[in-house]
């Protein structure tokens, strides 16, 4: 082993030792410390801070037991209550004129108006009556959606249930059961904010998603965007020693759609 500056290998792995202490533990102990292995060894938690990290433990779990149950209970209303209007969400919100006959959904594209931006402390602003972007491209799709693909997302999924805490932080006496009693109530407001959430955002996605894409067919009819350029192989038979396909090939978006830059192409009003 070499040792720089002469220092005795002892003393280094001295040193070493005591680094390695510190960083373990902290510091290392000042000279009045009087703790002994024994003192280490007989170590344990004093009961008052076992109670509290018990009671945080049952605090803990019983608020998420009560988001997980506050929510499926509040989607199950929610669910329930849109399945009212079902007729007319199927009337106003009908996917099936907007596929293609290559498969696919048209991009969503939005629309802002009025835009304005000032710039150099006031000195310049710049401004967009109308502006219209592509903010979610084609995509082939195997089944048409629904308003309830989108609405009940995240929240109609029978698969949701509640996780129940294990037998070693479930309330024992009347402490534990008010803090764990306390718990759930918190927990259940919070999952029903977040069943009506999700709704919320959902909705939202809803609405976007459709204007979206009736935007996209208005601009398409007046020549101000151009469809998607759909390459397709030529469909061939596949024989295996179990299989037969016939008509395999392969259909994929080689172009999305585009903005028209030739205005001249565009047709009356916007």
């Amino acid at each position: 082993m070499r040792v720089s500056r002469g220092f005795p290998a002892v003393f280094i792995l001295s040193v070493s030792s005591a680094l390695c202490a510190s960083l373990v533990f902290g510091s290392p102990a000042m000279a009045d410390d009087e703790t002994s292995i024994k003192d280490l060894i007989d170590f344990n938690v004093p009961s008052d801070t076992v109670e509290a990290s018990r009671l945080s433990a049952i605090h803990e779990n019983g608020v998420a037991v009560g988001v997980q149950g506050g929510m499926i209970a509040r989607a199950k209303i929610i669910i329930a209550d849109v399945q009212k209007q079902s007729a007319s969400l199927d009337r106003a919100f009908d996917f099936s004129p907007f596929v293609s006959g290559d498969g696919y959904l048209p991009p969503v594209i939005d629309k802002v108006t009025d835009k304005t931006e000032v710039l150099n402390a006031g000195q310049r602003i710049e401004y967009a009556g109308v502006i219209y972007k592509t903010v979610t491209p084609a995509r082939f799709i195997r089944v048409i959606p629904t308003w309830r693909d989108y609405l009940f997302a995240g929240i109609g999924d029978k698969r949701l249930h509640v996780d129940k805490p294990s037998e070693t932080v479930r309330p024992k006496n009347d402490e534990e059961k008010k803090v764990w009693k306390e718990a759930v109530e918190q927990g259940w407001v919070l999952g029903e904010k977040q069943a009506d959430q999700i709704f919320k955002e959902n909705t939202k996605k809803l609405k976007k998603d459709y204007i979206g894409m009736s935007r996209f067919i208005y601009l398409k009819r007046r020549g101000m965007v151009e469809s998607p350029v759909v390459a397709q192989t030529q469909d061939r038979v596949a024989v295996n020693s179990d299989e037969i396909d016939i008509g395999t090939g392969v259909r994929e978006i080689a172009k999305p759609a585009v903005m028209q830059k030739d205005q001249g192409q565009w047709g009356a009003g916007r």
